[in-house]
This record gives structure tokens, C-alpha cells and sequence, in this order.
């Protein structure tokens, strides 16, 4: 009986010998971190602190060392929220790289990827940032990297900003140690402030409009920097839409006309399907990350709950309700 004890005790132990390997092997899998598939080498800042007046330039080699492997195995990434969404997107094929201060605000530079350079799996970056009065002083770094790969997204984060948070929260996203030089800021004030719009200063140059013609809508925008972004947000209302809400959002990127001090977009209908355009909103963003978005309303039935530039309340705001309101373009009949 003794020895038959024995030999059942050997087997376990063997069997128990040739399984660990096997859990070694799991655990280390659930412990690692995701490859990161882009590498960054080789990177130069021309200085350690600069002031008013100055500019920081810097380049580095950027490799795809497996940019398909990860997409294939995971879904992209997003930007982390504290960043804001990167400046509406140039297109297919763009790399962002996120400069983040010590503060609130934080610097998007974009690159264009070229198909030549995708297939030798390579971007060489050169990128310079003009300090000026409004720039948060302090340390600025990189945070992140952005990139539009053909119809998909890819997000690796430095590995010092993602141990400067929770852990946890980048668990399916890459993240790698850039090397990144950092740099200092002197002698400036930060401006935390996002542009204004003017609310006196809309304008709309035609009420009706034939098919496929445009009306001019402008509006004035103020702010303390310089500003990067301004998009109007139009409610589109079918042809046969006769509720008091559209069927989906046109977004229009407008340009700033330096002779009238105004930003323009010319809104386009079809009248083969569109009955009416309505202004529902304005989002406005400096070169430092500082935004807001001017709504009228929250999104509503025939929207998409998750649009990006409604996520501020489900109530009418008065204010810009009454004044966009008269914002209107409709076919001609």
C-alpha cells in the first residue's frame, strides 16, 4: 500500500512538473504588455529651455516594426481624453505627435505618411514649435502618437505618461519609452482660455438656395492665441422631415477670410433628399488644446448619441438657441 502511495505522490509530481512550463508561460502572457509597433530612434531637439520669440525644433526616425501584426490582433486606439481629439482629420496615411505641458495644454503636429515611405516601413519626422506669449511655461514632452493607417487608427503612448497614470486604463494600449528629449518653456503665461465666439457677428448671405448651391454662413471668433480649429455643426433635414429635428449632422471646417476678420463655409444642400440646414453648433480650438463647443442642443432622435461634439448636457441652451435659430438654409422651391 506504502509503495503504491509512492508511486501515485511521483506521478502528480511529474505531472505537476511538465504543466508548469505551460502556466509559467500563460502568466507571463496575462502579465505582458502589448508589443508597440512603431520605434522611434535617433531624436534631436535644438535646446534644452527656450522663451518668447524662440523655436524648439526637433526630428526623429520613426520605423513600423508591426503596425499590420498589432491591427490584425487589436482595434486601434483612441485618444485619452485629457488630449482632445486630434485637429479634424487631414486623412489617410497622417502620423500626430501630442506635446503635452505640465499644465492644461497640449500641441498636435501632424505629418503626412507617404505610400513611398510605407512601404519602406519608415517616416523621418521634422516638426518646430514657436514659443509664444500664451504657451504654458514649464515641460513640455511627447505623450503620444497618433496614427491614421489607411481606414484604420493606432495609438502608442510613452511609457513614462502611461506609469503617470493608472496602468490599468492603457491595458490594451502599446505604449513604448520614445526617448523623447524634454524641453522647458520660460518667461511665458499660460492662456487656459478657449475662444469666443461673437454671437452678434453671424451671418447667412441667402435664406434659400437652389439644388446643389451654397449659402456663405461667417462668424467672428476671438481669442488670446492663435486659433486652429473652428467647425460648424448643421442639422440636415430630409426632404421629407417635417419634425422639429434633422436626420443627421454636416460638419464643416471653416477657413479664416483675413479681410472681413471672419471664419466662412459655404452650406450646401441636394434637393434631391435635403428639405433644410439647420445651425446647431460651433467648436472652437486654439493651438494649445483649449476648446469648447457653443451648442443649441443636445443630440436628439435620428442623431448618434456618441457624437463626439454633443457630449454637454441634453438641454436647450437659450442662449444660442435663439441665436442660431435664425441660421437657416432651405431649398427654394
Amino acid at each position: 500500500m506504502l509503495n503504491m502511495r509512492k508511486y501515485l505522490f511521483t506521478i502528480c509530481c511529474c505531472f505537476l512538473l511538465m504543466l508548469l512550463p505551460v502556466m509559467t508561460v500563460r502568466a507571463e502572457d496575462e502579465n505582458s504588455q502589448i508589443p508597440s509597433p512603431i520605434k522611434i530612434s535617433e531624436f534631436t531637439i535644438n535646446g534644452e529651455s527656450f522663451g518668447i520669440g524662440d523655436t524648439m525644433q526637433y526630428s526623429f526616425d520613426m520605423q513600423d516594426v508591426g503596425i499590420d501584426e498589432y491591427l490584425e490582433s487589436w482595434t486601434g486606439g483612441f485618444v485619452p481624453y485629457e488630449y482632445g481629439e486630434p485637429p479634424y482629420y487631414y486623412g489617410a496615411n497622417t502620423v500626430y505627435v501630442y506635446w503635452v505641458s505640465t499644465g492644461k495644454q497640449y500641441i498636435v503636429q501632424a505629418f503626412n505618411w507617404s505610400d513611398e515611405d510605407i512601404e519602406k516601413k519608415a517616416l523621418h519626422i521634422e516638426g518646430s514649435i514657436a514659443v509664444k506669449k500664451g504657451m504654458q511655461p514649464g515641460n513640455w514632452s511627447i505623450a503620444a502618437i497618433y496614427i491614421e493607417y489607411g481606414n484604420e487608427e493606432v495609438l502608442v503612448m510613452d511609457k513614462t505618461e502611461v506609469y503617470a497614470n493608472d496602468v490599468d486604463e492603457y491595458e490594451y494600449t502599446p505604449w513604448t519609452d520614445f526617448g523623447a528629449k524634454d524641453f522647458i518653456v520660460i518667461g511665458t503665461k499660460a492662456d487656459n482660455k478657449a475662444p469666443k465666439i461673437q454671437l452678434k457677428s453671424l451671418n447667412l448671405s441667402k435664406k434659400y438656395i437652389k439644388n446643389k448651391k451654397t449659402s456663405k454662413f461667417s462668424v467672428k471668433v476671438k481669442d488670446s492665441s492663435e486659433i486652429e480649429t473652428v467647425v460648424a455643426v448643421w442639422d440636415v433635414y430630409s426632404k421629407y422631415n417635417k419634425s422639429k429635428t434633422g436626420d443627421y449632422f454636416d460638419y464643416y471646417s471653416m477657413k479664416y477670410n483675413k479681410k472681413k476678420k471672419r471664419y466662412e463655409c459655404n452650406v450646401i444642400l441636394n434637393a434631391r433628399h435635403d428639405r433644410k440646414a439647420q445651425l446647431v453648433g460651433i467648436e472652437v480650438r486654439d493651438i494649445y488644446g483649449n476648446s469648447e463647443i457653443y451648442y443649441s442642443y443636445y443630440a436628439h432622435k435620428g442623431h448618434d448619441e456618441d457624437s463626439e461634439y454633443f457630449y454637454v448636457g441634453k438641454s436647450i441652451n437659450k442662449k444660442y438657441y435663439n441665436a442660431y435659430k435664425k441660421m437657416s438654409v432651405q431649398i427654394k422651391k
